[in-house]
């Protein structure tokens, strides 16, 4: 059907860019030494030997890697050669494919190129194939025809259990979405985007305001005020040494305040980078809601785009932050069956900004036949006093450590455990679980307060645990395990009564 093909031939220079990406803070820093240093960086004749050699090694095995790439897909199977002293040949069946996606950088997409990611059952935190610098009309042609073929397959029947089951499960989904759109054609959280009257799809475009805000109340700006921490202390080296000098004279007379002002700074530039890095990440956000498939596309500079087959939902995860909880705000991630995607949380986000009040029309389109209930049961008041001193314990040995500092550091430090009190009193607020018919409802909090959405055929595996503290307080751990991308993910809400944990093994013990 498709003829052996090689990838656009700008691919032999993808490894040498990414070679150089690797290495661009070495170099930057050797750089930095040399400029400090009365000679230039090339005017040793081996230094600037050793550079070439290196640029045309890389461009060479580039150049290699594209010319023994190959790829075709014919009577069902998808053939990839590759290798250059060590041959690889992968045959992989239509019936192993679970999704066929893409994305773009800014360059490829001038070009009209994508990186092709096919993924199969069984894939794990890796694409089972990457293939790069692919014409996007031939990668969208490519996937069209995996994704007919599967349909015919998957209709046809096979001898797994798995495979019955989803097509029960698809069967189900298709006729709770007619059911959904013939009572109701519009929902009220996709009226922002395209609206298909013919009742095939549905698009929600996620406008830049919400992502502004998604991004202020993020939770990465830690991660990034740490990351501007170590740049700047390791960047203390490039700086000419005269020009420290004068730097550490104006500071020697310069009281507290002025460290705490560049503190707030390093905050503040924290957070604009993380408003920025999120509108990237996530800007011209698009769900498309078809009959058996999610298609979510995103990214300003790298597009991408993941196709989510609606029977593979294992579960359901409404996500609220700490800084987006008061507002009335989260984000829905979603946990697949099959395939496998390594971006942080891509293949779960199916929206990263959305107001409470329409999560249940949300889900009610993207999973008809999901059943969300916001009020949950709440944990026993017993329960308070094991969440207090859960939060607590892990902070009694600083006093003591604190004690052997010369500072004040042990009064601020003491100021941390109320900060702990609060966070474990919002954990033991917040947990609790329901059971609706078939559903599972399981909520709680680590730092942002979770409510998973779980069905009882697809749970794995169920497990209620009672350590001896339990026992005596009359308390239990239900834990529920589904199966993913990554293998499984396990959801658990601590210390329900003992009656409650009853109530969860009847549930899921009981003949459907």
């Amino acid at each position: 059907m498709f003829s052996p093909e090689r990838a656009h031939p700008i691919m032999i220079f993808t490894g040498f860019f990414r070679q150089i990406r690797g290495f661009i803070f070495p170099i930057l820093v050797a750089f930095g030494f040399q400029a400090r240093s009365e000679s230039g960086f090339f005017e040793n004749r081996y230094t600037l030997m050793i550079t070439i050699v290196f640029f045309l090694l890389s461009i060479g095995a580039g150049l290699l890697k594209w010319y023994f790439f190959l790829y075709d897909y014919k009577d069902g199977v998808l053939h990839i050669k590759s290798g250059v002293f060590i041959k690889q040949e992968r045959f992989i069946k239509k019936e192993r494919i679970q999704t066929v996606s893409y994305k773009a950088n800014i360059f490829w997409r001038m070009m009209d190129l994508v990186t092709l990611q096919i993924e199969t059952a069984g894939g794990y935190k890796e694409p089972e194939i990457d293939i790069e610098a692919v014409d996007r009309k031939k990668a969208e042609e490519l996937r069209e025809v995996l994704k007919k073929e599967f349909d015919q397959w998957s209709s046809q029947g096979t001898n797994g259990e798995f495979y019955r089951e989803e097509n029960e499960i698809d069967f189900q989904v298709n006729e709770a979405s007619k059911n959904s759109e013939t009572n109701s054609k519009q929902v009220a959280c996709f009226e922002k985007g395209e609206n298909h009257e013919n009742g095939k799809a549905k698009t929600l475009k996620v406008g830049y305001k919400p992502l502004v805000l998604a991004g202020m109340t993020s939770s990465g700006i830690g991660v990034i005020f740490s990351f501007i921490a170590v740049i700047f202390g390791q960047g203390i080296a490039l700086i000419p040494e005269d020009m420290m000098n004068r730097v550490f004279r104006v500071f020697q007379n310069i009281g507290g305040s002025v460290i705490i002002s560049l503190i707030f700074m390093g905050f503040l530039l924290a957070w604009v980078i993380s408003i920025i890095r999120f509108v990237i990440s996530y800007g011209d956000f698009t769900i498309e809601k078809k009959e058996d498939e999610i298609l979510i596309r995103r990214g300003l500079l790298e597009q991408k785009q993941v196709a989510l087959k609606t029977h593979r939902i294992q579960g359901i995860r409404i996500v609220e932050g700490m800084f987006r909880q008061p507002f009335g705000y989260g984000s829905i991630h979603v946990e697949v069956a099959g395939g496998a995607s390594k971006e942080e949380g891509f293949q779960t986000v199916i929206h990263p900004f959305i107001k409470n009040t329409e999560v249940y029309d949300f889900i009610k389109h993207i999973a008809p036949e999901r059943e969300f209930i916001n009020s949950v049961k709440k944990l026993p008041k017993r329960s308070l006093k094991k969440y207090l001193f859960r939060g607590l314990a892990p902070l009694f040995p600083l006093p003591i450590a604190f004690h052997y500092v010369p500072t004040n550091w042990p009064w601020l430090g003491m100021g941390i455990f109320p900060a702990a009190a609060i966070l474990g009193y919002l954990r033991y607020k917040d947990g609790g679980y329901r059971i609706d018919g078939d559903h599972l409802v399981f909520r709680y909090r680590v730092m942002a307060r979770t409510t998973v959405l779980l069905r009882r055929k697809q749970i794995q595996s169920f497990q209620i645990q009672t350590n001896f503290i339990q026992k005596m307080r009359n308390l239990t751990t239900p834990k529920a395990s589904i199966l993913t991308a990554r293998g499984s993910a396990e959801f658990m809400v601590k210390d329900l009564t003992k009656e409650a944990g009853e109530e969860l093994w009847r549930w899921y013990s009981k003949d459907v």
